[in-house]
């Protein structure tokens, strides 16, 4: 395990906070122009896709994953409702 992979708490928070304030901004502008939610997951997913392929970063997967949970409440394991519902 690189020392990019390590987990620490303050990692960990700073990813949980990265994600929270996306979905936030997300949330926001999806009011604001019905759609923009879809077509950011898309980009997301898209995102995610393509480091996963080129550097295998776990903390940038992870990132974007918990960023997409919180934003659509959906993810492989469980299904729950977006954060800020």
């Amino acid at each position: 395990m690189s020392d990019k992979t390590k987990r620490t708490p303050e990692l960990d928070n700073v990813k949980t906070a990265t994600a929270i304030l996306f979905a936030a901004l997300v949330k926001t502008l999806d009011e604001m122009h019905p759609g923009l939610k879809q077509t950011f997951v898309a980009k997301l997913d898209e995102g995610y896709a393509k480091i996963r392929n080129d550097s295998d970063d776990l903390n940038a997967l992870e990132t974007l994953s918990w960023t997409r949970t919180m934003i659509t409440g959906f993810n492989l394991s469980e299904e729950s409702k977006p954060f800020f519902d």
